[in-house]
């Protein structure tokens, strides 16, 4: 037999097993433990289907009643990622286990143990960029979140000049809200500077954690951009130096003829 880990029947969809509940036969007629007493034993007899569940008494509760609801996980097809491992001190049973760790990257990383039950069918691949896609969503997610109270904390940082933008009201009781105008207009700019700092430091962090974990990659886009700027700097220097020496010719192509028009006439 299989027996399914618990961790992952949790992963399952939940459904009422209310509807599959029987009615108890009918006790018999000289049976007077038929009925719920507030304690003592609970008979199969003393049980009533009632909506989605079980329940002591018959038609609506009442105080008192004991009532039993039958829930469980299930679903038609699945797909498993784990280990098939066998079960101690049972020879025909089995059960699914958590996949080792495995090494990856530059640096001796390991990767987290993968044990995973989703309903439905779906091939290896599909199922290796439903993984994929799920680790991206929460990473972005988590770089949100992390910008968010970033930009929280360079505003508190930034609050005292927040507070001092506000003496800049006094300068309605000489114009016509001027001091309002420049009010807002101060604190939105340092709502900005502290967007932008905030975004800055968040990009930055996100570019170390990619070389931690993609150093290859990120070698790869930084020595792209290297490139890039080397090539534009040395299109821009080879242009200027081409001018030079344009401009330079043009100038001994000038001199001749300045001297011709210095020689006196006889």
């Amino acid at each position: 037999g299989f027996v399914v880990n618990p961790d992952l029947v949790t992963t399952l969809p939940s459904i009422d097993l209310g509807d599959k509940l029987k009615a108890p036969a009918a006790p018999a007629a000289n049976n007077h433990n038929s009925n719920w007493q507030g304690g003592g034993s609970l008979t199969p007899a003393m049980l009533h289907v009632y909506q989605n569940g079980l329940q002591t008494s018959t038609g609506a509760p009442s105080i008192g009643d004991l009532r039993i609801q039958l829930t469980g996980q299930t679903a038609q097809e699945a797909t498993a990622c784990a280990v098939q491992l066998g079960i101690s001190g049972a020879s025909s049973q089995y059960t699914f286990g958590p996949l080792p760790p495995q090494s990856f990257g530059w640096f001796g990383k390991k990767t987290k143990p993968l044990q995973r039950l989703q309903t439905g069918k779906v091939s290896q691949e599909e199922f290796m960029k439903q993984f994929y896609a799920e680790g991206q969503t929460m990473a972005w997610l988590i770089r949100i979140g992390s910008l968010a109270l970033m930009t929280m904390a360079f505003w508190m940082v930034l609050s005292p000049l927040s507070v001092a933008a506000d003496g800049l009201m006094f300068l309605n009781y000489c114009t016509c809200g001027l001091g309002s105008v420049l009010d807002s207009a101060a604190q939105c700019l340092i709502g900005t500077a502290a967007f932008f700092l905030a975004l800055m430091l968040t990009a930055i962090t996100i570019a170390l954690a990619w070389f931690a974990a993609r150093p290859a990659l990120a070698l790869g886009l930084v020595a792209g951009a290297l490139a890039i700027h080397l090539i534009f700097v040395l299109t821009q220097g080879g242009g200027r130096a081409c001018g030079c020496e344009s401009d330079s010719d043009s100038d001994d192509d000038d001199q001749p003829s300045a001297r011709q028009g210095m020689i006196p006439r006889m």
